[in-house]
């Protein structure tokens, strides 16, 4: 057993459930083409549309993580999951720092 963000994952959880159902992807969210990707989720070419792109990040950060649940097929990888959106969450932290980072020397 393990701890996860007010999140308690045990080993018996039953892996055909989604841990983190109901909560946002911030990740999908902020860089919703990235984290689309790195999920295997099918549509994610979308957002790299500008008109599209707050449509998808919308999408992703509401139902992000059971799109990402169910491309997930071996319950090796969904014994991972909690720990892999984790990073996804950091990662998108970064890359909202670099943008904005970006933004500001630019203006």
């Amino acid at each position: 057993m393990y701890e996860e963000e007010n999140l308690v994952v045990e080993e018996s959880v039953d892996w055909d459930t989604n841990p983190l159902k109901g909560k946002f992807c911030w990740a999908g969210l902020i860089m919703p083409q990235f984290w689309g990707l790195g999920n295997g989720i099918g549509w994610w070419i979308l957002a790299w549309i500008p008109v599209a792109f707050p449509i998808m990040a919308l999408v992703y950060g509401i139902s992000g993580y059971d799109f990402a649940f169910e491309k997930i097929k071996y319950s090796e990888k969904r014994k991972t999951f909690v720990e892999s959106q984790k990073k996804w969450n950091i990662a998108a932290v970064i890359y909202l720092i670099i943008v904005i980072g970006i933004i500001v020397a630019c203006l």
